[in-house]
């Protein structure tokens, strides 16, 4: 489900990489496409992203960011902006650049529950709002948000996903 997280998998490391395949299309050399996943070396609990890649034989693209409770604590929103270009996010009267990449980018609103303003909008035109939005914010919640380019720029210019994660639930 693209809305939310999947199960747990364990996964041994040796010396074959781990890759998600997608059976439906061929690569060039007739076999099932396939995309590495990479992890960084750091890595505790990692969370292996995917997206669209139309440009990967597999139309498929991984990015492992960490996902453990210590590196990405409750309360905290991480950005996965994959759109091509810096995006800014306001929050409340907080301003902070989302650099385009692999690499998270995260914010602590702090305090209590409310709710919170959220605006994108692109480096160089901050008049120019490409999101907006009023998100809750809530101590016992992280949320990763993967932010893509929208698939009509001329109508919706950014696609936004939030996958909660909530501590008050039991597992």
């Amino acid at each position: 489900n693209s809305q939310k997280r999947s199960m747990s998998y364990k996964c041994k490391s040796d010396k074959t990489p781990l890759e998600v395949v997608a059976m439906e299309r061929i690569d060039a050399d007739g076999k099932a496409a396939a995309v590495e996943i990479v992890l960084p070396k750091a890595v505790k609990a990692p969370l292996v992203v995917i997206l669209s890649d139309p440009q990967h034989a597999s139309g498929l693209r991984t990015v492992a960011i960490e996902d453990s409770n210590e590196k990405f604590p409750w309360g905290h929103l991480r950005f996965l902006n994959v759109t091509g270009g810096t995006l800014m996010i306001r929050y409340g009267t907080e301003v902070k650049p989302l650099p385009d990449g692999n690499t998270p980018t995260d914010i602590v609103p702090g305090g209590e529950a409310r709710n919170l303003g959220v605006q994108f909008f692109a480096e160089n035109e901050p008049d120019k709002i490409l999101y907006s939005g009023v998100w809750e914010h809530d101590p016992n919640i992280r949320k990763l948000v993967v932010i893509t380019p929208g698939a009509d720029p001329s109508v919706k210019p950014l696609d936004i996903q939030v996958l909660p994660a909530d501590k008050r639930i039991k597992k």
